[in-house]
């Protein structure tokens, strides 16, 4: 896997991952701020729910598949992978 070796040499591990989909999905569910019934059907819906199952895990396969399938290039990769590690480096 390409998207293995390239997030292994950015030092970005898959808790990474997780925690730049994290806050993506907190800005997600901000915007509801002021919409309180529909987030709560989005959350009755069971959206949220497969929407976070194997989060992570199906970004990076799905950056994977992206790159196989020339749908977006290496830079475009090292572009996300930066977004990753600067959502890491606010979690410290």
């Amino acid at each position: 896997m390409k998207m293995n070796s390239m997030m292994e040499s950015a030092g970005i591990e898959i808790d990474d991952v997780r925690w730049h989909l994290a806050t993506e999905e907190a800005k997600r569910i901000l915007t509801y701020v002021d919409e309180p019934i529909k987030l709560a059907k989005l959350i009755h819906s069971g959206d949220l729910e497969s929407d976070w199952y194997r989060m992570e895990e199906r970004f990076v396969e799905d950056l994977e598949e992206k790159l196989k399938q020339r749908l977006t290039d290496v830079a475009e990769i090292e572009k996300v992978l930066r977004s990753i590690e600067a959502a890491r480096s606010g979690r410290r």
